[in-house]
């Protein structure tokens, strides 16, 4: 952290500070909202100044133009909002970002007064601005007229703007485990905000990484766990496709009949994804059990399978013999085979590992909670 970063938080939390002392005066709650004074407006006005040089900071970190020339090519002044706050919501989203409200001496009940979204049009300007903004503008010019403007609600959502610019301003990423994260600290020092948890992205085991959306973090895994994921994936991977080349079954007719049935299923129902080693043991427990025959010769078949007899099954399928029926029983053998290609792709898998992937991804797992700044991937 530089001098500079120290410089604005330290300047932040002497505001925060100065808000709490005020909320030992003044009630805040969901119907004080309109109250105003010189002491609200003061702070207002110091918190805008600070956003006004954060912004600008942040422009200049993140490659903005910091000579700009007007529509004759002429240089004209650097705007916070216009130019600053509108090149950095074109990069990061801003206006979507959540802030909440955590101070426990702040009552506020309604959720629009508990979750903010601060920076929402703070790139506008006039009566198109954020409300913070034009109270900010109108106190500025014209302090004796629009004094109503110096009111909680705007000082809230002002001091919140400055909270989430200085979060982005340090840039701190946060080292974790993924079974730890949800227990982290979202507050990052503040005694009134934090923030919401990151989104999760879907299967992050297989390098996904969603956008922060309304969290101005988003989790990932560091770029060496991942690796080594990736790692236990292929051996996986390479384990499954020795077992499965070799097996009799791909030159059967009719498990090649079933397997392509069950592809062609999957093309029109993504979500009906095919497992290959739950079909081959579905296929197989079907030979033993043969549609064919009587129901009484089927259900003495299949009771002495080592499949229906399987801790996986029996512990998943509350199905008795006696529940067994003619209208269930290809069901059963369906369910009883798949239980079969589980337990059978998990020795597989496991096979010269202590520990299987999927495990290791949700709970030791290394992770990383990194600022959104759109432009985060693995390196590996």
């Amino acid at each position: 952290m530089n001098k500079k970063q120290n410089l604005y938080w330290a300047i932040y939390k002497n505001l925060e500070k100065e808000m709490i002392e005020l909320s030992n005066q003044i009630h805040f709650d969901d119907n004080q909202l309109n109250v105003y004074s010189i002491k609200i407006t003061e702070l207002l006005i110091r918190c805008s100044i600070e956003i006004e040089s954060i912004a600008k900071e942040l422009y200049e970190q993140e490659g903005g133009d910091m000579n700009p020339a007007d529509t004759n090519g002429k240089n004209r002044d650097l705007y916070f909002d216009t130019d600053c706050m509108e090149f950095l919501e074109n990069k990061w989203s801003l206006s979507k970002k959540n802030v909440l409200v955590s101070a426990t001496t702040f009552y506020f009940e309604k959720n629009e007064n508990n979750i903010l979204i601060p920076l929402n049009k703070a790139n506008k300007r006039g009566t198109s601005g954020a409300k913070w903004k034009q109270a900010y503008q109108a106190l500025k010019h014209n302090r004796a007229k629009n004094l109503s403007k110096g009111n909680l609600e705007n000082l809230i959502k002002t001091m919140a703007a400055l909270y989430l610019l200085n979060i982005y301003y340090k840039n701190e990423k946060i080292i974790t485990t993924y079974k730890d994260y949800k227990q982290l600290n979202m507050t990052f020092g503040s005694k009134i905000f934090s923030l919401p948890m990151p989104t999760e992205p879907n299967q992050m085991w297989y390098g996904n990484l969603a956008s922060g959306e309304n969290s101005v973090y988003i989790l990932k895994y560091a770029d060496a766990t991942y690796k080594n994921i990736l790692n236990m994936q292929k051996k996986e991977n390479d384990a499954r496709n020795d077992y499965w080349k070799e097996q009799p079954e791909l030159k059967e007719s009719l498990f090649i009949k079933q397997l392509s049935e069950a592809i062609d299923n999957e093309r029109k129902n993504p979500s009906q994804r095919v497992i290959y080693l739950w079909e081959l043991c579905k296929y197989r427990l079907n030979k033993k059990v043969q549609s064919d025959l009587p129901f009484a010769d089927r259900k003495k078949l299949l009771c002495q399978t080592a499949e229906w007899k399987s801790s996986m099954f029996q512990t998943n399928n509350k199905v008795s013999e006696a529940d067994l029926t003619e209208d269930n029983i290809q069901d059963v053998i369906n369910n009883a085979g798949t239980c079969a290609g589980i337990m059978l792709e998990s020795s597989l898998t496991r096979r010269g590992t202590k520990e299987h992937w999927t495990t290791y991804s949700f709970t030791e797992a290394q992770c990383e909670m990194v600022i959104d700044k759109s432009n985060i991937k693995y390196n590996l």
